[in-house]
């Protein structure tokens, strides 16, 4: 893939993830359900990174080569995505928690005065 279609691949994966993350907080209503679908993009976002850091552009000037990649921004996606989804289904599962766990104080009971 010329170094011009890694660059418009790239950008059209950015807006597209952007685009659909928008679209995903506004629409999805409960949470978990958000949080699991940004987790979701950003993991294909991850991929597409991925798949396209496999190509590097070499520039030689004189004796200094230099090469420039995106893997490292693959794998940071791809965590941010797994962190995401490990969020939204744990929020998830708190959610439906019994609510019987967690006491509940009554409002109008009064501290004992501390000697």
């Amino acid at each position: 893939m010329p170094d011009g279609g890694i660059a418009s691949g790239l950008g059209v994966g950015t807006v597209l993830f952007v685009v659909l993350a928008f679209l995903t907080v506004l629409l999805a209503q409960k949470l978990e359900n958000r949080l699991i679908l940004l987790g979701l993009l950003a993991a294909v976002l991850g991929l597409l990174y991925g798949w396209l850091g496999g190509y590097h552009v070499g520039v030689a000037r004189g004796d200094v080569s230099m090469s420039v990649g995106i893997g490292g921004v693959a794998g940071t996606m791809m965590k941010i995505g797994l962190v995401l989804v490990l969020g939204g289904v744990v929020v998830g599962i708190l959610g439906r928690w019994p609510a019987a766990v967690t006491p509940v104080v009554p409002a109008n009971r009064e501290e004992a005065p501390r000697v």
